[in-house]
């Protein structure tokens, strides 16, 4: 598979061992794909050995280069000649797309590797039950349909659990799956893809909502944002959302532990590896162990994403080697919601990527997730949800000063962020911007996506003050 998806083959052999019957064998085969190959002599690290790795011509390639993975020495020419073989981009527009990218985290042995390898249907990744067998981000890039929606609901489902799945997919996602004809996979290239074409928010103006927000104050509101927003998020704000053309970008990460646990060398690399493709992602699938149960490493490992403001997903694999009753699943979804409460908006599917058991629920899952982490509320529609909410709870007293909040707009998606406009942010309790994104997930849903809410000085005297008082508005 990977020489069938490959451009160029480079051929590792080892100058110690000399030519062995395996590297004719492996000759043989790379022969028949009819693609360049760079024959890497590795181990050369002195004259004698670069000498003696001329013997490799007879293996019958061209391409021979005496390299040393240990100090570096060869490798510059040998990405030369790769790069010059490279078929070219006649136009940045046709390179693949990236798609949704998905990056599977979890503490070693959950069974990342095990899913990945059931979404695509094939061996892609090395599965074992050794803990710490994945040690470099594999990322895949594949295109698929998602099932119907009767297959969805019902395949592979005992009585107890298809009442739960039916309530889990919302309704919009089923209908959007229940017109398309099945599964159907596609690999396509792993190279870079651009994003695509911005997509613009309703910026229609206030008028309707009274004296309660008028357009010089919406005016007001963007020119305050143009200057206060982040690069960021600015530039989130302007990418907009980017379609579901059925591209998806999968990543297989090495298991997570604590900081302190996490061993020098290889591990530590690991570590950090997986934790740059989270950042890179647009959606963290965290898988937990149905049989040992949420540990705290679990929980830790959770909070990476949560971190990052990556949309979420709680994966309960194995749940196959679970006995189970009437009272097993809420259980257990009880207790992972007391666990890691600053989840709460992730949901939760219970799966076994080694039986396939809703396996296939996972992908539209995923798309709804992403589509509330790039949904985008306009300001008139905002500013009246906030009329109700400033009804139903006026803002707080401190210090014999009432908050007061004039308006409200959403800045950024991925993830959400709203700016809130008031008299002085100092006056916010954190209890009330807990209450603020309650109400925002009620009204608007942000299923599976964390909240990002900021407060801004509504005159510049008090911005004036903050600012000399070492505070940061913009913090949160």
């Amino acid at each position: 598979s990977a020489m069938r998806e490959a451009d160029v083959i480079i051929f590792l052999t080892n100058v110690r061992d000399q030519i062995h019957p395996d590297d004719e064998d492996v000759a043989n085969l790379l022969r028949r794909t009819r693609k360049p190959v760079m024959v890497a002599v590795n181990k050369c690290d002195n004259p004698r050995f670069c000498q003696e790795a001329m013997t490799f011509y007879a293996l019958g390639f061209e391409d021979l280069f005496t390299i040393s993975a240990l100090n570096g020495d060869g490798t510059g020419d040998l990405l030369d000649r790769v790069v010059e073989v490279l078929p070219p981009v006649e136009n940045e527009a046709e390179r693949p797309e990236k798609g949704i990218r998905i990056a599977v985290i979890g503490k070693p042995n959950a069974g990342k590797s095990s899913l990945i390898n059931a979404i695509l249907g094939e061996e892609r990744v090395i599965v074992s039950d050794v803990a710490g067998t994945t040690r470099d981000a594999i990322d895949t890039t594949f295109r698929i349909r998602p099932p119907k929606a009767d297959e969805v609901l019902e395949e592979d489902l005992d009585e107890e659990d298809a009442e739960i799945i039916h309530s889990e997919l919302d309704e919009s996602v089923v209908e959007e799956i229940n017109d398309e004809q099945g599964w159907h996979d596609e690999d396509v290239d792993d190279e870079e893809g651009e994003d695509a074409e911005e997509e613009e928010g309703d910026t229609s103006d206030a008028d309707g909502y009274g004296e309660y927000v008028y357009q010089r104050e919406i005016d007001e509101v963007e020119k305050l944002v143009a200057a206060g927003a982040t690069k960021k998020e600015r530039t989130s704000s302007e990418q907009g959302e980017r379609p579901n053309t059925g591209i998806y970008t999968i990543v297989d990460t090495a298991g997570l532990r604590r900081r302190g646990k996490i061993q020098r060398g290889i591990e530590k690399l690991s570590a950090f590896s997986a934790q740059a493709s989270l950042r890179r992602s647009d959606v963290a699938l965290v898988m937990i162990d149905a049989a040992q149960g949420l540990t705290d490493q679990d929980a830790h490992v959770a909070g990476f994403a949560h971190d990052e403001k990556r949309a979420c997903i709680l994966l309960i694999n194995k749940w196959d080697l679970l006995s189970k009753d009437n009272a097993t699943h809420g259980t257990f979804i009880k207790h992972i919601r007391h666990e890691v409460g600053f989840l709460n908006y992730a949901p939760i599917l219970m799966i076994s990527a080694k039986t396939k058991q809703r396996v296939h629920q996972v992908l539209p899952l995923v798309d709804h997730v992403y589509e509330e982490f790039n949904k985008w509320i306009d300001t008139p529609t905002l500013n009246k949800w906030l009329d109700e909410t400033l009804h139903m709870q006026s803002p707080p007293w401190r210090k014999g000063h009432q908050l007061r909040i004039k308006y409200v707009t959403q800045v950024a998606v991925r993830p959400p962020t709203f700016m809130f406009f008031v008299n002085n942010p100092r006056l916010v309790h954190f209890s009330y911007e807990r209450f603020l994104q309650n109400r925002l997930r009620q009204a608007f849903g942000f299923e599976g996506c964390p909240l990002r809410i900021k407060f801004r000085a509504k005159t510049k005297r008090v911005e004036d003050e903050m600012r000399a008082e070492g505070i940061d508005e913009n913090k949160n």
